[in-house]
């Protein structure tokens, strides 16, 4: 199979965006939980895809997530 056609599986969770007090996106953290969670048994993670984060962040904030999680992975 190549890369576009490869099959899901294995535990595979939404990835929580943690935010600091101002309501803004911890991204440190978000690469910590990022980093670890491989060594936990997961075999991939949705990012953005929980407690409605998706819904509420804009796009760019939608691209930093996704920037800051694939330096770490």
């Amino acid at each position: 199979m190549n890369e576009t056609n490869r099959e899901l599986k294995g535990v595979i969770p939404a990835i929580v965006t943690p935010m600091d007090e101002q309501g803004r996106i911890d991204l440190a953290l978000l690469q910590k939980q990022a980093a670890y969670l491989p060594g936990a048994g997961v075999d991939g993670f949705f990012v953005g895809g929980t407690t409605s984060g998706g819904a509420y962040l804009g796009t760019e904030e939608k691209g930093e997530i996704f920037k800051a999680v694939r330096q770490v992975v």
